[in-house]
């Protein structure tokens, strides 16, 4: 998601829309600060499963990196087939 979110920015810029650029870089903003958070709080809590924000199965933490969303394996490998189309 913040990486089409960033394309879409650069497209933007390109444009010489710096009002729609600075529209997106605040949302991708946004996004990484709940990550953030959001890993804050399991981390914190220490959780070791959570559940697929996309279909709600439950995985393991240690399977996400830090700065992914919180999606499933199966999930992320969609997510990352549709960026790269």
């Amino acid at each position: 998601m913040i990486e089409a979110l960033q394309k879409k920015k650069t497209n933007a810029m390109r444009q010489v829309s710096i009002a729609e650029a600075s529209k997106i870089q605040a949302e991708i903003d946004e996004l990484e600060y709940q990550v953030d958070k959001e890993e804050t709080h399991i981390r914190k809590r220490g959780i070791s499963q959570i559940e697929c924000v996309a279909c709600e199965q439950k995985f393991s933490i240690h399977e996400v990196k830090p700065g992914e969303m919180l999606h499933c394996k199966e999930c992320r490998q969609v997510f990352r087939n549709v960026d790269a189309s």
